[in-house]
């Protein structure tokens, strides 16, 4: 073990993998020689990546096919042969974008640590599904004439074999987690069944739920996770039906699973939300001052609060932390006073004869 991933035991954290953007420096982080843990790619920009292999140029077309498709339709006179073959084209180039959206679906649904049974994904399975939807988005940027960049093709192709690895890191580093509360005797043999193929599963499914928020962009995907949480739901209430487990053991079970389904992290979302702020603010202002980075870091680790009311600063240690506002107004003292302006000389004798 090196100095790094000591300094991090000495804190009380483990860390089981990274999460970036494939950026040289991040991606030495986890290098044997600093934190020796699996870097898996950032789904965000990996879906960025596949953009630029085709998507952009299916979606301009498409978007041009939509406004041509939509101007001949209004045309109240017949169509000319020429005219006709034009609509026949855009049908062509909407059905190849719709085709589209949905391996890119496809990808997104299939980098989860279950499959479609709510079993743990197979290393096999995960890698092929990848590579298959990532050869019929080539097939079809081939139908509408798009050249595939062997560079850009090469980037995401080489990025899918940390993807299966990161997914398969987490699962079995949980899996082995679980084996260990079997032999520890922190849950029994019951329990085990359903907290590892029922539980677990619909704990992870409602976060998945509640992280995809902009449902006007992604229906389909919402509805995705909404049918799988569903399911999920209805397999473990008929369990529980059939199975007697204590309330109280339940309410326990219940914690461990979603501190276990929270930890798989696939996107660098909240880290590049900070970083697209502060790049908005060194813009605006041509520069942020070192004291005022300070300030917005611990903004950011201390007072920014999710859904459940808890701060980053508290995720990652553990433990609780005193509300920031109130904390300065009992710790920070001795502010200056305002300065006080000199008084204007009085003008009246201006007025006096």
């Amino acid at each position: 073990m090196n100095k790094y991933a000591k300094y991090f035991e000495t804190k009380g954290i483990k860390i089981v993998g990274i999460v970036s953007d494939r950026a040289k420096a991040l991606v030495k982080l986890g290098s044997t020689a600093y934190l020796n843990v699996c870097s898996m790619p950032d789904l965000f920009h990996f879906m960025q990546d596949i953009g630029n292999l085709g998507g952009l140029q299916i979606g301009k077309k498409y978007k041009k096919a939509c406004i041509e498709k939509s101007f001949l339709k209004q045309k109240r006179e017949k169509l000319s042969d020429l005219e006709q073959d034009i609509i026949k084209s855009t049908d062509k180039i909407i059905e190849v974008y719709q085709e589209y959206r949905q391996e890119t679906r496809s990808i997104n649904q299939t980098i989860h640590p279950f499959n479609d049974l709510n079993e743990w994904t197979e290393t096999a399975t995960l890698k092929k599904n990848l590579l298959q939807s990532i050869c019929k988005i080539g097939q079809l940027s081939e139908k509408l004439e798009i050249n595939i960049d062997t560079a850009k093709a090469t980037k995401v192709l080489h990025q899918i074999p940390d993807i299966v690895k990161g997914v398969e890191n987490w699962v079995k580093s949980n899996h082995e987690k679980i084996n260990g509360w079997v032999a520890d005797k922190v849950i029994t043999t019951v329990e085990r069944v359903w907290f590892e193929s029922l539980l677990l599963p619909t704990v992870y499914w409602e976060l998945q739920l509640e992280r995809t928020k902009n449902g006007r962009k992604n229906p389909k995907l919402v509805a995705y996770y909404q049918k799988r949480l569903e399911e999920s739901k209805h397999s473990l209430f008929e369990y529980l039906q059939q199975e007697e487990i204590l309330e109280v053991r339940q309410g326990v079970l219940f914690e461990m699973a979603y501190q276990m389904a929270k930890s798989f992290q696939r996107s660098s979302s909240q880290v590049e939300g900070r970083n697209g702020y502060l790049s908005f603010i060194h813009h605006g202002q041509k520069g942020i001052p070192t004291n005022k980075m300070k300030a917005l870091t611990v903004i950011h680790n201390f007072d920014t609060k999710r859904n459940d009311g808890s701060t980053p600063a508290q995720r990652l240690f553990g433990q609780e932390f005193p509300d920031l506002f109130e904390f300065l107004c009992q710790n920070v003292t001795g502010f200056k006073e305002p300065r006080k302006r000199k008084a204007k000389p009085s003008n009246s004798n201006v007025f006096q004869r």
